[in-house]
């Protein structure tokens, strides 16, 4: 395992930026503000350096990191090569986003936000469908896209309350006292469903239970209970 803790951070990071993503676009839905917020921008840089650090550690996975390129060719019948496009796809529009909002924020709508969550939405199906395999029982279950959904709305909405602490009172660029009661609702709505999608992933086992899949398993949810505990 231990020579694929570089995927696993790709997937983590992946998985927490798409999830940050989507709680920014609840926050513009149910608020009304525009991307070219300060509080916004800096957000969005911190997503962007994180979506790139994944791209970076899952190129570090490879035996040969400029053969990646073939890796995308055969997207037609590959759903790893669906989520490296989608991925990528993700990456482009993210850095994209980033550089309108500091250059020409006149140009930022809430659309191009919808966008990226949709394109969100397709890079972490691509990637949960790469776990679905018939020649792995405990993967090929409800179970692994229950956990990937969860993963990605646990981590983006800490990732997106942690932000919104930050800042709200050391940086001095939150929003103000109405917005950010909002902000945090959204983040307990997200955190809390994300919560729940663990907790009946860990307990939603396959018929067939592979080798491998033991008391680590049945510890998830405590942990992760107490993790939810920890944030409140």
């Amino acid at each position: 395992m231990c020579s694929h803790w570089s995927l696993v951070l790709f997937t983590l990071l992946v998985q927490s930026v798409v999830g940050n993503v989507w709680c920014i676009q609840l926050a513009i839905y149910f608020r009304g503000c525009r991307m070219d917020a300060l509080y916004f921008k800096y957000q969005i840089i911190v997503a962007l350096g994180l979506v790139l650090l994944g791209l970076a550690a899952a190129m570090a996975h490879l035996g040969t990191p400029t053969a990646s390129i073939h890796a995308a060719r055969n997207i037609k019948r590959s759903w790893l090569s669906r989520e490296i496009t989608a991925v990528n796809c993700f990456a482009v529009v993210l850095v994209i986003i980033a550089a309108l909002t500091f250059t020409k924020p006149e140009l930022l709508n809430s659309w191009i936000m919808l966008a990226e969550s949709l394109i969100g939405g397709m890079a972490l199906f691509a990637m949960t469908r790469v776990y679905l395999l018939r020649t792995v029982p405990a993967w090929n279950h409800v179970q692994t896209p229950l956990s990937f959904l969860g993963s990605a709305l646990l981590l983006g909405a800490v990732l997106f309350s942690l932000y919104l602490s930050l800042s709200a009172l050391v940086l001095g660029i939150g929003p103000g006292t109405k917005q950010l009661a909002i902000s945090r609702h959204i983040s307990f709505a997200v955190i809390t469903t994300g919560l729940t999608l663990k907790v009946l992933a860990a307990k939603w086992y396959p018929l067939v239970k592979a080798a491998n899949v033991g008391a680590s398993m049945e510890m998830q949810p405590v942990m992760q209970t107490i993790g939810f505990s920890l944030w409140l």
